[in-house]
């Protein structure tokens, strides 16, 4: 008899095993399944970023004056991707025939799917500064404007990834 009651317990057992050992087993994998998708947007937004397109769109005389002139400059940023992006900290530096004029920065934005953003800056600058890429504007007759920075995505749990990039733009 002592048999079958230690049988039976053990049976309990085994039963209160297996009725907590599925849900166990179903939040786990539930929790593996969010988790997936989650990594898997992420890893969407990380190649999104990669390819952003970004061009310089024009450089302009806006303002002069005896000392110094002010150049207006438009960039252009694409999201060609069917995912969002959320872009954080802009950094560029900006040349005039090779010559490095200014650096700016722009704060974080978001860019929806498939849209683009026309950013425009205004950057003075004085005539000593610009001396030799003025020199060298007439020399080759052309002035060849270069912007060249990165930008960066802010992924959860303060992880960036940055991207740089490099464009230029002839004006003859």
């Amino acid at each position: 008899m002592a048999k079958i009651l230690k049988f039976e317990s053990y049976q309990r057992v085994v039963a209160k095993k297996r009725t907590v050992f599925w849900p166990v087993i179903i939040i786990v994998l539930i929790i593996l399944a969010i988790s997936g998708l989650f990594i898997y947007s992420e890893y969407q937004k990380l190649k999104a970023v990669q390819n952003l397109e970004v061009s310089f769109v024009s450089a302009e005389v806006e303002k002069l004056s005896l000392t110094k002139m002010t150049i207006g400059f438009t960039i252009n940023i694409v999201n060609p991707n069917d995912v969002d992006v959320t872009v954080g900290v802009f950094k560029a530096n900006i040349f005039g025939n090779d010559v490095l004029l200014t650096k700016v920065e722009f704060p974080s934005v978001k860019l929806a799917s498939n849209e683009s953003l026309q950013q425009h800056f205004s950057v003075e600058l004085s005539y000593f500064d610009l001396g030799s890429v003025i020199l060298q504007a007439i020399k080759d007759k052309q002035l060849i404007w270069k912007i060249k920075g990165e930008y960066v995505l802010e992924l959860p749990f303060g992880l960036k990834y940055p991207y740089s990039f490099e464009k230029t733009y002839v004006n003859e």
